[in-house]
């Protein structure tokens, strides 16, 4: 990943971005719809698929960050 050219550095950016609206409109789904379009881009899916799952992290802290204060403990 660190020989890529500036069209598939910009390329995987617009794909994070997009995955991240897909997730926050569906609320799942942002890794596998935007893993077959890295595809396209980068040939290996191990290189790519450590970045999806930080991608995912991120995003998760941040939704856990933003609806801490709506968790029903005594439900859980």
């Amino acid at each position: 990943m660190d020989s890529l050219s500036l069209w598939q550095l910009l390329a995987v950016f617009a794909i994070f971005t997009w995955s991240g609206f897909v997730r926050n409109a569906l609320g799942f789904g942002g890794a596998a719809l935007s893993l077959p379009l890295f595809l396209f881009i980068i040939d290996e899916p191990v290189e790519i698929l450590p970045i999806i799952g930080i991608h995912l992290m991120i995003a998760v802290l941040i939704t856990l960050r933003r609806s801490y204060q709506y968790i029903d403990w005594h439900y859980l």
